[in-house]
């Protein structure tokens, strides 16, 4: 990833700690910091090997997610919910075929499944 494009998104995510509760205008949670900060540190431990920019995305919950679609047909997102709870998916659009894959705070593969 780009030096600009990681800026880019830590700041864009850095901005979500300042919006309150009700963000939306629908009763939208607050951001929560440590979906926040598990997500910064994500994208700092490995943003010298990812390829493509991920986009964010901020849920109603408070939580953040980092997400791709890819034009291969790919859509892959990662949800930061809390230290021992980092679900990811894979969605192979052509095959329809989704991966789930449970991270803890380090990384490491808790679970995997396919459906």
């Amino acid at each position: 990833m780009k030096s600009i494009d990681y800026y880019y998104l830590i700041s864009e995510l850095r901005s979500y700690d300042d919006l309150e509760a009700n963000w939306d205008g629908e009763n939208a949670d607050k951001p929560k910091k440590t979906s926040l900060n598990l997500c910064v540190n994500y994208l700092t431990k490995h943003k010298d090997i990812l390829i493509d920019i991920p986009d964010s995305m901020l849920h109603t919950d408070g939580t953040v997610s980092l997400f791709w679609n890819s034009i291969d047909g790919y859509y892959k997102e990662i949800h930061f919910i809390d230290e021992s709870n980092i679900p990811a998916i894979l969605l192979d659009k052509i095959n329809r075929i989704k991966y789930t894959i449970t991270f803890d705070s380090n990384f490491n593969i808790v679970k995997y499944f396919q459906h």
